[in-house]
């Protein structure tokens, strides 16, 4: 969380990127795996976190992604600081020295990350596709989310680490089929530590003894 993020997006090679495709090939390599024990009998469940790091900063994309959305993201909505702002947000503003950024580097910042976003959205396909090549996709609960957003220039602000709802709204999708209706949406709010009581829920296993989570089954 430097000005110097800014400065030097664009194109580029991100090392989360990196990250990211072998995290996506041991994830479908586990997948094959799963798919070849069940067609040879085996009958027990699996349970497969696939921890992704993109969009990320630095804010850097590859070419063929940055280049399909150059010239196509919005400005951000609110560009300029509150005029009150909280005294750590004013801090954060003055220490990370990014009070003033050039509307060229906002632009480009933001560029890459819809750029980044897009790359994440490849990878998640894959990891998908390999559910789905080994018959898997049916009888599996996918369940969607991160940990938090970025303010990509709203408000003069950059990164997480504000408590405006740009970072901290956060996605959360469920699919299991024959299980839960598809394409609707659910208003209540929740929290991540339900993600894990509705996974133990789905399988079936004994609530954690000292977790604050609830299932999200009944509401989904």
């Amino acid at each position: 969380p430097w000005r110097e993020s800014l400065e030097r997006s664009g194109i580029g090679q991100s090392a989360y990127q990196v990250k990211d495709t072998e995290t996506v090939g041991a994830a479908c390599d586990f997948l094959r795996a799963a798919g070849s024990a069940r067609r040879n009998g085996a009958n027990d469940p699996f349970c497969l976190t696939v921890g992704l790091l993109l969009p990320h900063p630095p804010y850097v994309a590859w070419r063929e992604d940055f280049e399909r959305f150059e010239g196509r993201v919005p400005e951000p909505a609110f560009a300029s600081p509150p005029s009150n702002p909280h005294p750590w947000e004013a801090w954060w503003r003055e220490n990370r020295n990014i009070a003033s950024v050039d509307e060229s580097d906002v632009r480009r910042a933001r560029t890459a990350y819809y750029g980044l976003v897009y790359r994440l959205d490849l990878l998640i396909g894959e990891v998908l596709a390999c559910l789905a090549a080994e018959g898997l996709d049916d009888d599996t609960l996918i369940v969607y989310t991160t940990d938090h957003g970025d303010q990509l220039g709203e408000r003069g602000l950059w990164w997480k680490h504000t408590l405006y709802e740009d970072s901290v709204r956060v996605p959360l999708i469920l699919r299991w089929p024959g299980r839960l209706p598809q394409h609707e949406r659910r208003g209540q709010v929740c929290d991540l530590l339900d993600v894990a009581a509705t996974m133990i829920d789905a399988i079936g296993g004994p609530a954690l003894p000292h977790g604050h989570g609830g299932s999200l089954l009944p509401v989904a």
